[in-house]
């Protein structure tokens, strides 16, 4: 086995849940079949410590794999890359054949006072998205380390994930965007975007101090911080999941986004889940979700299963 590498079968898992509870395991293990798993990565750089976890699918599957980034949510403030809902995401992409890369990213510091209203102490902006843009250049550059085709490359995040996912996507040309985080001799190119539940304005509604220390600071920011300010025809291929009964990113953030792409010409594909509320995952009450998605996926690209699995 690979060193710092953790490979699990259904036959080795209480193997595996002894070792974690004599305490020679610390790492969160993935429930998926014969994943490899490899935690808290460092990618951007010795003075932080935010990290990336790689779920690798099967041994036996073809090598260089397609990849997907996933960004969790959280409201920009919290949330990680090894919470519930990216261990879901991320066990069922590489169970699929896609390598799926989790990242942590410089979340703000949020505080409420006994009025409610919420005070930033350090507002991440625009760090969180420089973050994720570092994260895929990472990833590009050791695509060989991990068997990924860096020429196929999705990115995907739940809510603020989500916002953020869109916002990479949509400054994959920008000079101004690509400047800076690390990695910079690498390219920013995404194949394909899933986003669940995520605002492309945060004009709209926006959370207070979102972009900035102050309200005038915000106001600025928060254009250059949407994504709809940055969609263009070149935007890549877009599937947008949302749930109807949302009461956070109410379901009009959906509706208007897949107007705005129709509007360019983007192509794009629309889940609107009904009764389904804020933060779910794959397999909600209402809907299984999951053959949509992976079809999206195969589609743009390409699948990496056996013969036998793969869809029609």
């Amino acid at each position: 086995m690979t060193p710092g590498i953790l490979s699990f079968s259904r036959a080795s898992r209480t193997l595996v849940a002894a070792a974690v509870v004599l305490g020679f395991l610390t790492a969160a293990l993935p429930a998926g079949e014969d994943i490899s798993f490899k935690s808290d990565i460092p990618y951007l750089g010795a003075d932080r410590t935010e990290k990336l976890d790689v779920y690798l699918p099967a041994v036996g599957l073809p090598r260089p794999r397609p990849a997907v980034i996933f960004i969790h949510g959280g409201g920009w403030s919290g949330g990680s890359k090894s919470d519930q809902l990216s261990k879901e995401f991320c066990n069922a992409l590489a169970e699929k054949g896609y390598v799926a890369v989790s990242i942590d990213y410089l979340l703000n510091k949020a505080r409420k006072d006994i009025d409610g209203k919420t005070h930033f102490d350090k507002v991440a902006w625009p760090q969180n998205f420089l973050d994720c843009k570092t994260a895929v250049r990472f990833v590009r550059k050791n695509a060989r380390d991990f068997g990924i085709d860096p020429d196929r490359l999705a990115i995907m995040g739940a809510s603020a994930g989500a916002h953020l996912a869109l916002l990479v996507a949509a400054t994959k040309d920008s000079d101004q965007w690509n400047k800076g985080g690390l990695y910079l001799d690498q390219s920013n190119d995404i194949s394909a975007v899933i986003e669940f539940y995520g605002r492309h304005d945060v004009t709209v509604d926006r959370r207070p101090h979102f972009a900035g220390a102050t309200e005038e600071e915000t106001e600025s920011n928060v254009i250059a911080a949407s994504p709809a300010t940055h969609l263009t025809s070149k935007m890549p291929p877009v599937l947008a999941v949302q749930g109807d009964a949302d009461d956070i990113v109410p379901v009009s953030f959906g509706r208007r986004l897949i107007t705005q792409l129709k509007e360019l010409g983007v192509p794009y594909e629309y889940i609107e889940v009904p009764g389904a509320k804020h933060a779910f995952g794959l397999t909600p009450p209402q809907k299984d979700l999951r053959a949509e998605v992976f079809a999206f996926l195969a589609k743009y690209l390409g699948q990496n299963l056996p013969a036998e699995n793969q869809l029609d």
